[in-house]
């Protein structure tokens, strides 16, 4: 066989000959689930592996054998040096034998409570066919992982806050970054997410919680790691930067907070303040609630750095002393206007907008509403009115006096309504008398407000100005009579990739070591793009849209699209439609897809409309099955004719699905009989051509965050399950070390449910005090309800939801040898179990994205995460979508402790 054709095989994935330990049911496959292990850190043979042929009937056998010191992770595995790909041209693995803990719950092969093992190979590969001649046996132990590169990074998103310090830095602050920039545009460092060695002391604001192995780590809110955050989405004002150096940054969410943040991200107790009277939180008064909208809080400091100038408090400006600034809490000190009594006279303002001061002091008020900027001395005495329309930003240049001055209307600033507005940059002189001015095409939010941003740097030749529109950051030079860009940030992907939004998916093919990226909300179905995971390089050819997506056994792209994710269509690596045998025909699909339009015969889902359906993951087995959860909640069309009124099941082929198809979303309430099963939701299990096998495999209350099947048929889910009695995370040490149900550090488990040999459905939810009539172990889940039929859990998942809301939640993986890539980001890191349970691996720690290997900024920790929203595992990689970061991590996973063997 040649290298190509080899590699082809491996393109079907691991076959039927990887039976996984189910445990607990009559017939199960051997190694039933006892206790659960976490591996020993040694790792060393006792013996050396040998190959020996033990095929005595005519038929090929192997028997390997080795033995280790210790209790530690072995993994085993039939190697193709001929169809090596990549760089280094590595070994193919073409047959995934065995992988996992050895000990008392060692998972088939392996034996249990021994060091001393023997595993058998049939000499196939994992199609079933036989294997390439010259093939090797490779043992390794200790799975181990280590930074290789981050890709896909964006830098620009949702930038709202840009200032330029006195060595031309440029500092951006969005939702959860801040970030430094050269005059060149290239990255210099993070403020935030800080540094992985801030402590409780340096770093107040946010939970932090202990590990049963005696590491602190921050608890952030959503992918924020702002002191005291509570919100998630709004627009950002202008920062500033004091004498000292100190960033002072202003998120006007609930509270309103003042962080002035040192120069490695650390914010102790005495530099986190509220300001105001804290009733509702908001500098912006009751009528401008400021939450989503309106009450843009910018800030100045004097160039003598005396005193600090705040807008934004509904008509008022504020001003503080800088060296006063001091936490826990702040009053307010206004320095012009009043809160909530707008006016057109020189002592009042109509929304107040940005605030910069010139070389003398002065200081300078963008009265938006009122279409000027009013200019004041440092008592407050009136100085001159300057006209522009809807002044946003602002700033002075020190030498000239020239006006800069970024112009927008909001569409909703409550109560008071004004027409949006165009978006332009003009200058003026202290006159008033425009000089330049450049259109600017805003990032508008569907919010209602623009994610804009302007600073200038005055201490550049010639003068130049930041600004932010919906491609990025960009910066302009002024040329006297007009403004000319001449460079970008280099964002390497489209905003809507990865943007820090919880939909970010990552998938990877296994045999190419493509990585496919995409931000899978229900909202925007926005498109993926495929990156070689070897080298980072993008794939401009690749323009797919999908809620979901998942490559297949067949090298096929398999597809969730349409409203609501109604349907799974297939294409070739190249975008070509490739139909189902069975199924229904649809036209266009909504346009979704790398084919616009056109004729499909896809898999019709039977789900109803409902926005979290972008969150339950999808899988194509070993063998080709589809696996999918569908939502159904309230709706019951579909439902209701799947269900007899005995209760019995009414197979997929006996309904007209493409009537349900054209009918679109499900409107009539549930059955008697539908609701008597209480689901919310279903694990649809779909052939390769189309068959029903079982869309009942998996009868739920609500969805999960992520679905996978191994070869053997058990179920992977991650969900907001909990082990009866066990209050919190497995990996913290207080039980109750986490925060509250509806937050969203809800402990969640990774569960197994095994294999039942045909028995469907796989697990029962019932009332809690109700017998599910299940054998295994039993879990408790939201609602007050009982799980049955699980064959191990582990209780170590985050992010997980506690209700309906599926937008705090990280996908999972399942990689060839069947072993589970679990984000837990309560650790900020990941954790890999093997089939039955038992802990092989922690992968990282805290750390932000200047964390990139021993040779990086900062080497330690030498895989940083901040906050995970998917992962994916090949043979030679960890792929992680660090949205908290807002990178694509890429880790080279490798063994303490390797041997093979020739095969004669």
């Amino acid at each position: 066989m040649t290298a190509g054709t080899a590699r082809v095989a491996v393109m079907m994935f691991v076959a039927s000959v990887l039976a996984q330990a189910t445990g607990g049911w009559a017939g199960d496959m051997p190694n039933p689930v006892t206790e659960r292990q976490t591996r020993e850190e040694v790792f060393a043979f006792a013996k050396k592996p040998s190959v020996r042929s033990v095929g005595s009937d005519g038929s090929v056998r192997y028997a390997i054998a080795f033995e280790t010191t210790a209790k530690c992770d072995a993994t085993v595995a039939i190697v193709d040096p001929s169809a090596g790909s990549g760089q280094g041209k590595d070994d193919r693995v073409v047959r995934h034998l065995a992988s996992g803990v050895l000990g008392k719950n060692a998972p088939w092969p392996f034996k249990q409570d021994s060091l001393a093992q023997t595993v058998e190979w049939d000499g196939k590969d994992d199609t079933g066919k036989p294997a390439p001649a010259g093939c090797k046996v490779k043992v390794w132990l200790g799975l181990q992982a280590t930074y290789d590169k981050s890709f896909a990074n964006f830098y620009g998103v949702g930038a709202g806050g840009f200032i330029v310090d006195k060595d031309g830095i440029l500092h951006v602050v969005n939702n959860n970054l801040i970030r430094c920039f050269g005059r060149d545009g290239k990255y210099v460092k993070s403020l935030m997410p800080p540094l992985a060695s801030v402590t409780p002391a340096t770093f107040a604001g946010r939970p932090w919680v202990e590990t049963t192995w005696g590491k602190h780590v921050m608890v952030g809110d959503w992918q924020s790691l702002f002191p005291n955050f509570k919100n998630g989405g709004g627009a950002i004002g202008t920062p500033a930067i004091g004498p000292d150096g100190r960033l002072a940054v202003l998120w006007n969410g609930l509270p309103t907070q003042l962080h002035l943040f040192g120069p490695d991200g650390s914010v102790p107790a005495i530099s986190s303040m509220v300001l105001g009277d804290g009733k509702n939180g908001c500098l912006t008064g009751k009528g401008f609630n400021g939450e989503m909208s309106g009450g843009v809080h910018h800030m100045a400091v004097s160039p003598d750095g005396e005193w600090l100038y705040i807008s934004g408090a509904g008509d008022a400006v504020l001003r503080y002393k800088w060296a006063d600034l001091k936490g826990p809490k702040m009053p307010l000190q206004i320095f012009k206007g009043a809160v909530e009594k707008p006016g057109n006279d020189n002592e009042s303002f109509n929304i107040v907008s940005g605030v910069a001061c010139d070389a003398g002091n002065n200081v300078y008020v963008a009265d938006n509403a009122n279409h000027r900027i009013q200019v004041y001395k440092p008592d407050g005495t009136y100085l001159r009115t300057i006209k522009v329309e809807a002044p946003h930003r602002i700033a002075v240049h020190p030498k000239t006096g020239d006006i800069y001055a970024l112009c927008w209307r909001s569409a909703n600033l409550p109560p008071r309504n004004y027409n949006q507005g165009p978006t332009k940059l003009v200058k003026l002189n202290k006159d008033g008398q425009v000089l330049a001015s450049l259109p600017v095409h805003a990032n508008w939010h569907y919010w209602h407000f623009i994610w804009d941003g302007m600073a200038l740097d005055a201490g550049a030749e010639p003068p130049a100005v930041w600004l932010s529109d919906k491609k990025g950051i960009f910066k302009v030079v002024d040329k006297g009579s007009s403004f000319e860009e001449v460079l970008r940030l280099g964002a390497s992907v489209d905003q809507s990739i990865l943007s820090g939004y919880v939909g970010n998916r990552i998938v990877v093919d296994r045999v190419r070591e493509d990585v496919y990226l995409g931000e899978g909300s229900i909202f925007q179905h926005n498109p993926w793009i495929r990156i070689d995971g070897r080298t980072g390089k993008i794939d401009p050819t690749f323009k797919m849209k999908a809620i979901e997506m998942a490559i297949g056994p067949d090298g096929l792209i398999y597809a969730r699209v349409g409203a609501y994710g109604r349907f799974i269509v297939r294409y070739t690596r190249d975008g070509q439609p490739v139909p189902f045998k069975v199924g229904v025909k649809v036209n266009g699909i909504s346009g979704e897809g790398v084919v616009p339009g056109g004729e499909y015969v896809a898999i019709y889902l039977g789900s109803g409309g409902h926005s979290n359906v972008w969150r339950s993951g999808l899988d194509v087995t070993s063998i080709g099955d589809i696996v999918i959860q569908t939502h159904e909640f309230d709706k019951g069309d579909f439902l209701n004719a799947l269900y007899s009124p005995d209760g019995s099941r009414v197979p997929v082929k006996d309904l007209d699905m493409t009537a349900f198809a054209k009918a679109g979303a499900n409107k009539a309430p549930q059955s008697e009989t539908v609701k008597k099963r209480g689901m919310g939701s279903l694990v649809e299990v779909w052939d390769k051509d189309g068959n029903e096998k079982c869309i009942t495999a998996f009868e739920a209350r609500s969805a999960s965050a992520g679905v996978r099947m191994d070869a053997q048929g058990s179920l992977y889910i991650v969900d907001s399950f909990t082990i009866p009695g066990q209050r919190g995370f497995e990996s913290l040490k207080s039980p109750e070390a986490y925060i509250s149900p509806g937050a969203h550090l809800y402990p969640g488990s990774l569960v197994k449910f095994g294999w039942k040999g045909g028995t469907w459905p796989l697990a029962r939810f019932v009332p809690r005090g109700q017998d599910p009539g299940m054998s295994g172990l039993k879990l408790e889940g939201p609602g007050g309800i009982v799980i049955g039929g699980a064959t191990w859990a582990a209780q170590d998942a985050s992010d997980t939801f506690s209700g309906d809301c599926g937008c705090p939640h990280s996908r999972f993986d399942l990689d060839l040898y069947a072993r589970s890539w679990l984000p837990a980001n309560h650790i900020k890191g990941v954790l890999v179990y093997d089939t039955n349970g038992n802990k092989i691996l922690r992968v990282g720690s805290y750390g932000n994205a200047d964390c990139q290997g021993k040779n990086s900024l900062v080497p330690e920790p030498d895989i940083g995460f901040n906050r995970l929203f998917a992962v994916a595992a090949s043979d030679e990689a960890l792929y992680a979508a660090d949205g908290g970061n807002n990178r694509t991590l890429r880790a080279k996973l490798t063994y303490a402790a390797e041997e093979s063997v020739e095969l004669k």
